[in-house]
């Protein structure tokens, strides 16, 4: 079982289902909105869609050789 550790400590468990994660969830009961703690799970920091941004083409020796890798896992065999 997989989890995230949040600032505060606290942890969330992730399954895994079919390679997909899950975190199981059900909706809150009253009582429990009263006596259990809030966990923050944002920042206030601004977010910078930009460091996940990835291209292939930046480099042609890299992406030919990409290519050249998912042409030989898509051929298939002479029957």
């Amino acid at each position: 079982m997989q989890g995230i550790k949040t600032a505060d400590g606290s942890i969330i468990l992730i399954a895994l289902a079919h390679g997909l994660p899950r975190v199981h969830m059900r909706p809150r009961m009253d009582k429990e909105f009263e006596i259990l703690p809030y966990v923050v799970l944002t920042s206030d920091n601004s977010w910078d869609l930009a460091i996940i941004d990835f291209d292939h083409g930046e480099d042609a020796e890299e992406d030919d050789q990409l290519k050249a890798s998912i042409h030989s896992f898509n051929t298939l065999p002479n029957s």
